[in-house]
């Protein structure tokens, strides 16, 4: 009795591990069905760049009784993170009548601005460099720290306004400069749709020293169309206004560009 009772024992034990072994397996299979059946993860996307380059172009030639030809080419890249905005850019253009040389400009700017803890508040600083061959304008440096306002900041209307205080630095007629100014600017940015928008400067430097007779103005209006979702066709108009110009030179420079910009 005792040895049919020991094997009954042991054959209850094997009988129940292997009951065991075999809920194991089954989980796992169901487990390694689960696996299987879940869906690949996608590859993680590239992350976008906080840069927005845009490099832009514009060719007018005429024949016939006039013959003229001019150029412009312009980069420009802005930078958004955080509370910063960075602004870099250079352009130049160059235009010929009747073989004689019209137009000879260059130019370079670079802005920073940093929000400041009240709402709409900015502060930052701002420098150029312009050269302008026909008003006899070698070169022409501006730097000036400023503290300016969004009255306006929202995904389709940016309208800022600042002041600060500045110094210029300029050879003109052959003769170099140096004097200190207050830079007023104000800046407008208008979207019309998601493929159009239409943006406005205008700034104006008086000579600390000397606010009725020196002055500078300086402004652009313009619009941009996109063709694709990399080219857009540009039109702008830009004004110089110095009311102290060079000997036999206009107070004022006036041009207006069409070209192509593309994004990158």
């Amino acid at each position: 009795m005792k040895n049919k009772s020991l094997v009954g024992l042991v054959l209850a034990m094997v009988l129940g591990v292997a009951g065991v072994t075999a809920q194991d397996n089954e989980g796992n299979e169901e487990a390694s069905k689960t696996q299987q059946e879940e869906p690949t993860p996608p590859p993680p996307e590239e992350p976008k760049s906080l840069w927005e380059k845009t490099a832009s172009s514009g060719l007018t030639v005429t024949q016939g009784n006039s013959d003229t030809s001019l150029f412009t080419v312009k980069v420009q890249a802005l930078k958004k993170w955080g509370k910063h905005d960075l602004g870099l850019g250079a352009s130049g253009t160059y235009g010929k009548n009747e073989g004689e040389t019209t137009t000879q400009v260059a130019k370079s700017w670079g802005q920073h601005n940093r929000g400041l803890a009240k709402d709409g508040y900015f502060m930052g600083f701002r420098g150029d460099v312009y050269h302008d061959d026909i008003a006899d304008l070698d070169y022409r440096v501006t730097v000036s720290p400023l503290l300016g306002y969004y009255f306006i900041q929202n995904d389709q209307i940016t309208l800022s306004s600042s002041i600060g205080p500045g110094a210029v630095h300029e050879k003109q007629g052959g003769t170099d400069s140096t004097y200190f100014t207050v830079r007023l600017s104000e800046r407008l940015e208008y979207k019309i749709n998601d493929r159009s928008k239409i943006w406005q400067t205008l700034e104006f430097m008086p000579q600390v020293d000397e606010i009725t007779d020196n002055w500078l103005i300086i402004g652009e209006v313009g619009i941009d169309a996109k063709i694709t979702d990399k080219l857009s066709l540009q039109s702008y108009v830009q004004l110089n206004y110095d009311n102290e110009p060079a000997k036999d030179r206009k107070k004022d420079d006036w041009r207006w560009i069409n070209g192509i910009a593309y994004s990158f």
